[in-house]
């Protein structure tokens, strides 16, 4: 299980077993080899160097040590859920990006769910 924390070190989520779950417990992503798929099935980021970076190389998340922050989820997400990502994933491309050290000012719940929402900015 990796931590994950924004820019002004709140949580961001987590990553267990391979499936985003933000700080609420909700499932917003799979994560295959270094690439992350939201819940559409294409490749919203890259995660490496314990960083989760945007397809423009900016910084989504960073995973540090810290205490366990987030309050142990109450439920743990269903395979079933991770496997209907799967199942969408129609191009298994992963691209290569120039990770950068902006943060990105994104909503990650929203930049997860849809291309359209992916410019909301935390509230």
């Amino acid at each position: 299980m990796m931590t994950l924390f924004r820019k002004d070190q709140r949580p961001a989520g987590r990553i267990i077993n391979n499936m985003l779950l933000l700080p609420d417990g909700h499932m917003v992503g799979v994560l295959l080899g270094s690439c992350l798929f939201g819940l559409d099935g294409k490749v919203k980021a890259k995660y490496f160097h314990h960083t989760l970076y945007t397809l423009e190389g900016e910084i989504l998340a960073s995973e540090r040590s810290a205490p366990d922050t987030l309050a142990e989820l109450a439920k743990r997400p269903s395979i079933s859920a991770a496997w209907e990502i799967i199942k969408r994933i129609k191009d298994h491309t992963c691209p290569i990006i120039q990770p950068k050290s902006e943060w990105a000012d994104l909503n990650m719940a929203a930049y997860f769910s849809s291309p359209a929402a992916a410019a909301a900015t935390f509230a």
